[in-house]
């Protein structure tokens, strides 16, 4: 949810509504509002969220004072890189302000950067006013988080279905990195063992067949009947390599119980 006052107040051009909007997505698809809660110093927080997310975005859709790597010349940030590494990196620049005599001395490249954390800290910063919602994402509850995670991740899921190759193509590489990562980990992983115990346990159905092998235990005629299982299971061995010794050891003492009356 954005402002409504900031939205028509220091949006006052379309540029700078478009770069709003994509700021706050991109804030929402690197998880930044989850992760609010993490990090002990909440302000230099917002601050590392809005360098990870701004290299996105055209400079003319940024307003001014919108933050920037350049912004922090001697620390030398490179792009595109995790959030923690741009706040580490402000923590140790503003920690050893905090604890140097004579506070925002020093030469001129540090006292440029130190400058623009100090007033990047202030707590009326409209940088700051924007991220005011995410306090309240941290206060609900653990379960309430998982739920609107949940929304969200399916709500990339379902753009990135709907999303074409080409269309892809457009965005930055390491967004598109970010994104065929992030689709990977959303990739439910089936839990094997319990499917192969879940099928063993229910898959109990028999049928009779006549066989000359085995007399009738009733009759002592011949045909007599066989009692055989209507499911089996396949399993197929990899024999390329690729599969060790031992995986193939515990995959079968672990199943052996299943794969015994199945196979």
């Amino acid at each position: 949810m954005i402002n409504p006052d900031f939205w028509q107040n220091a949006l006052d051009n379309d540029g700078f509504k478009v770069g709003a909007i994509k700021h706050e997505i991109l804030h929402i698809l690197f998880k930044h509002i989850f992760r609010h809660k993490d990090f002990s110093h909440k302000l230099i927080f917002n601050i590392a969220a809005d360098l990870v997310v701004n290299q996105y975005i055209k400079s003319v859709h940024l307003i001014p004072g919108a933050v920037h790597l350049e912004d922090f010349p001697e620390l030398n940030l490179k792009p595109h890189q995790p959030l923690n590494a741009y706040y580490n990196a402000l923590m140790e620049l503003y920690q050893s302000r905090q604890n140097a005599p004579g506070k925002g001395q020093g030469n001129t490249e540090t006292s440029q950067a130190w400058e623009n954390l100090r007033k990047l800290l202030d707590q009326n910063d409209p940088n700051h006013q924007k991220h005011a919602f995410w306090q309240k994402i941290e206060e609900l509850s653990s379960a309430e988080r998982d739920i609107l995670e949940s929304v969200i991740n399916q709500a990339i899921q379902n753009t990135l279905q709907n999303t074409k190759n080409e269309e892809m193509g457009y965005l930055p590489a390491a967004l598109q990195r970010y994104l065929m990562e992030l689709e990977r980990s959303l990739v439910p992983i089936i839990n094997w063992r319990r499917v192969l115990r879940l099928f063993s346990n229910s898959s109990s159905a028999t049928r009779l067949q006549n066989t000359i092998r085995r007399p009738s235990k009733r009759y002592g005629t011949t045909p007599g009947i066989k009692v055989k299982k209507k499911q089996k299971v396949l399993v197929a061995l990899d024999t390329s390599g690729s599969i060790q010794t031992e995986e193939l050891v515990h995959f079968f003492s672990g199943n052996q119980p299943y794969l015994e009356t199945r196979l």
